[in-house]
C-alpha cells in the first residue's frame, strides 16, 4: 500500500471486536449529526444559513451577509470533513495515503441534493449510499457484475429525485397561475 509508514499502534483508534468500526468513529459521526441538526433547526444562525442556501440573492436583499454565511458554512463543512478524514486515517488505514477520500465529497453532494437541506434524512441516505459503495465491492465477486453498477444506481436515483422535484414545482406553478 502506498503512503507513509504505518502509525504506531498506540495512535490507532480501537475497533469493535470482529468489525471494522471504531466506537469513537460512531460517536464522532453521530455527534456531528446532532450538532448540525441543532445548529440548523434551533438557531438564528441556522435559519439565516438555510435562507442563503435556498436563495442567495433573496437572502442578500433581506440584509443577510451572504458571503460571510457561505464562508462559515464552508468552515463548518471543512472541519467535519477533516474530522472524518482523521478518523479514517487513524481507524482504517493507520497511515497517510494519497487519494484517501475515494470521491466521498461528490457522494456528499449527491446526498445533500437528495435530502434537500434536511439533517435527519441525510444520515439515512448517506448510510444507504455507503451500503451501495461497500456492496459494489462484492458485485464482481459474488454476482459477476461490474462494480460500477452501484454508481449507475446512485446517479439514477439522484436524477429521478431531481426530476420529480422539478415536476412538483412545475405543478405548483401551474396551480397558482
Amino acid at each position: 500500500m502506498s503512503g507513509t509508514e504505518p502509525f504506531d499502534v498506540t495512535l490507532w483508534l480501537p475497533l469493535f471486536p470482529g468489525l471494522r468500526l471504531s466506537p469513537w468513529a460512531l460517536v464522532i459521526g453521530l455527534g456531528g449529526i446532532v450538532v448540525v441538526y441543532l445548529l440548523l433547526q434551533g438557531t438564528y444562525f441556522g435559519l439565516k444559513l438555510k435562507a442563503v442556501g435556498r436563495n442567495h440573492r433573496a437572502a442578500f436583499l433581506s440584509g443577510i451577509p451572504t458571503s460571510r454565511y457561505m464562508m462559515l458554512s464552508f468552515l463548518i463543512c471543512g472541519s467535519l470533513a477533516g474530522l472524518a478524514g482523521a478518523v479514517q486515517v487513524t481507524a482504517v488505514y493507520h497511515r497517510l495515503i494519497p487519494s484517501i477520500s475515494s470521491g466521498y465529497g461528490w457522494l456528499g453532494l449527491l446526498v445533500s441534493m437528495l435530502v434537500n437541506f434536511q439533517v435527519v434524512p441525510a444520515a439515512f441516505v448517506a448510510f444507504f449510499f455507503a451500503a451501495l459503495n461497500i456492496g459494489s465491492i462484492q458485485l464482481p465477486i459474488v454476482l459477476k457484475l461490474d462494480s460500477t453498477l452501484s454508481g449507475v444506481l446512485q446517479g439514477s436515483l439522484v436524477l429521478f429525485v431531481l426530476a420529480m422535484e422539478g415536476a412538483r414545482r412545475r405543478l405548483v406553478r401551474l396551480r397558482e397561475g
